[in-house]
């Protein structure tokens, strides 16, 4: 069962899971991905992970939010 306290859908293999970030850091993150921030966060998971073809998510240009 998911931590939501439902279990996933059927069929569905990314259920929603809770992620704990800071608010300002979460606001940069969407800034800097143009509000990609969840696909960012699965890139990088992918890549931390050493997933088959999974590369390391482009970092904002230097003068983005950090």
């Amino acid at each position: 069962m998911a931590r939501t306290g439902r279990p996933p859908l059927r069929g569905k293999t990314m259920p929603a899971v809770r992620l704990r970030v800071e608010k300002a850091d979460w606001d940069a993150l969407t800034e800097a991905t143009d509000g990609q921030q969840a696909e960012t966060t699965r890139q990088l998971i992918a890549w931390w992970l050493r997933r088959p073809g999974a590369k390391m998510p482009p970092r904002p240009a230097a003068g983005k939010p950090s």
